[in-house]
């Protein structure tokens, strides 16, 4: 049955608050979402779909979240395709009885919030297979963008990247610390530009909201100066290990290998 085509007749508002987001950085992203309709008095057995959509984009990923009488997500909801900061959300609900493929509700802009997204931000990484030898990963700074390149020979890599938790204890800090070593020693920059969507602005912010004291990098250091580097250096683990301990990555490892065969 094809959904192309949705009539738009006498659908209604699904209000914001029948929906909880929760948006995970990855990479790859990742999201879940609960959705409550049983307000709505929508048919029983009517599809819910949740769609992932970008300005800008004219990709859309739809994800098929059972009927209305039991809602299911998807057990994969990641987000392959869609590499956009400036995501949002459409929570549809489609006739498939009286008139299939007939829009009877529609939440729509439904965005992540600063609250709703884990670390807070999303996509400070773009991802990306590419031919490394014997390296697993490594990080490749454009002007743009900071790209986690993987190496394109290892088999699902990009599921171990979002799922393995061995994988991500021994990667996200130590990304944390090449990107902040970079930004603040290499670049020699520690406050945000204001009103910039710049990497190196979305990354200081991402690393204050995440330092224990909410501290910006110490203003003075530089890499000519033995004491301020030092300082620079605490700063940057303080914040790789708040990550870690925000994913409780150690605690991850543990809970997998007690469960592995």
């Amino acid at each position: 049955m094809s959904w192309r085509r949705l009539n738009f007749t006498e659908r209604r508002s699904i209000p914001k608050n029948a929906v909880r987001l929760c948006v995970h950085p990855g990479p790859p992203r990742t999201f879940d979402l609960e959705v409550d309709l049983t307000a709505q008095r929508f048919p029983a057995d009517a599809r819910v779909f949740v769609e992932v959509v970008a300005a800008g984009s004219p990709l859309i990923e739809r994800y098929d979240f059972g009927t209305v009488q039991a809602i299911a997500p998807v057990s994969d909801c990641t987000i392959r395709s869609i590499t956009s900061p400036r995501i949002r959300f459409i929570v549809k609900v489609v006739d498939v009885t009286d008139r299939p493929g007939r829009l009877l509700g529609i939440l729509d802009d439904l965005r992540p919030t600063r609250d709703q997204v884990e670390d807070a931000r999303v996509s400070l990484l773009t991802t990306e297979l590419v031919p490394l030898g014997e390296r697993v990963w490594r990080l490749f700074f454009a002007a743009e963008e900071v790209v986690l390149q993987l190496n394109d020979a290892i088999p699902g890599i990009m599921t171990k990247v979002a799922a393995d938790p061995v994988f991500a204890g021994l990667l996200y800090p130590e990304i944390v610390r090449q990107v902040l070593e970079r930004i603040v020693t290499a670049e020699g920059i520690t406050q945000p530009e204001a009103g910039s969507n710049h990497w190196t602005s979305t990354w200081l912010e991402f690393a204050q909201l995440c330092h224990p004291e909410g501290l910006a990098p110490p203003e003075a250091a530089t890499a000519s100066m033995s004491a301020a580097r030092d300082e620079l250096d605490q700063w940057i683990s303080e914040v790789a290990d708040a990550v870690a301990e925000h994913w409780q990555l150690a605690t991850r490892i543990r809970s997998h290998e007690e469960v592995a065969p």
